[in-house]
């Protein structure tokens, strides 16, 4: 493997010592820290060494880690949205969720649950919707209330 900063799924799956297959699953899932240039795959290899270690820190999996509300959810990111339609009201909890820096592409958010709304409503009555989305360029967990 290259010492090079940024690394290809190959070089990522050599150092991860899993399948090329395995690599790009993840990273179209953002399951993994990742980009694309162009049409390629590529990670920052400080990133992918972050990310193991983490893992490895919790023994590998979720149950080893309780999921914390605080480590996705900011008190920035909590609005009172008093909208009577459903377009103005997502457009304003985007805005909201955009503030997190987890969030790099905001045309692709507003894209993803625009379209996820018109598969079906993420609506669960009383007022309330739980929109959410899973997006390439977001490979954390991020909340807004």
């Amino acid at each position: 493997m290259s010492g090079h900063e940024i690394m290809t799924v190959e070089e990522v799956a050599e150092y991860l010592r899993v399948s090329e297959r395995t690599v790009y699953d993840w990273a179209q899932k953002g399951e993994i820290p990742a980009g694309k240039l162009g049409t390629s795959w590529r990670f920052k290899r400080g990133e992918i060494e972050r990310w193991v270690n983490k893992r490895l820190a919790r023994g590998g999996g979720a149950a080893a880690h309780p999921f914390e509300i605080r480590d996705a959810l900011d008190l920035e990111r909590v609005a009172i949205i008093d909208e009577g339609s459903k377009e103005p009201a997502l457009r304003l909890m985007i805005d909201v969720l955009a503030r997190s820096p987890r969030i790099r592409d905001r045309a692709a958010l507003d894209r993803a649950i625009f379209e996820r709304e018109k598969l079906m409503s993420t609506g669960i009555g009383f007022g309330i919707a739980v929109p959410h989305v899973r997006i390439a360029s977001v490979t954390e967990l991020v909340m807004a209330l």
